[in-house]
């Protein structure tokens, strides 16, 4: 069956109306991290996944501000930050981050 959103795609789960559900790869690593007794991850997973934060259209300080966090967190001197959500939502250890510039 095809639903309009992930909520209610995991809706349908939960009722049993579906078996199985196809959502992004962050839903599944939090649910089975929430709740590994019900959920699982089938390993399967298509390309990679962007994600971003929405800002007020104008407001440049804000999105200086939430830029800077996340690339302060992600690559800075307090990936801490990051990595502790990543295993906290995801039960994943954050990915091993590489000095110098990405191979080409």
């Amino acid at each position: 069956m095809q639903i309009d959103t992930q909520a209610n795609v995991i809706q349908a789960l939960e009722s049993k109306r579906a078996d199985a559900a196809a959502v992004d790869l962050s839903t599944v690593r939090w649910m089975v991290a929430r709740d590994p007794n019900r959920y699982a991850d089938a390993g399967k997973k298509w390309f990679s996944m962007l994600y971003s934060a929405a800002v007020r259209q104008g407001d440049q300080d804000w999105l200086n501000f939430v830029n800077t966090t996340f690339n302060v967190a992600m690559y800075g001197h307090q990936n801490e930050l990051y990595d502790g959500a990543f295993k906290e939502f995801f039960g994943l250890d954050a990915p091993t981050r590489t000095p110098g510039f990405p191979s080409i």
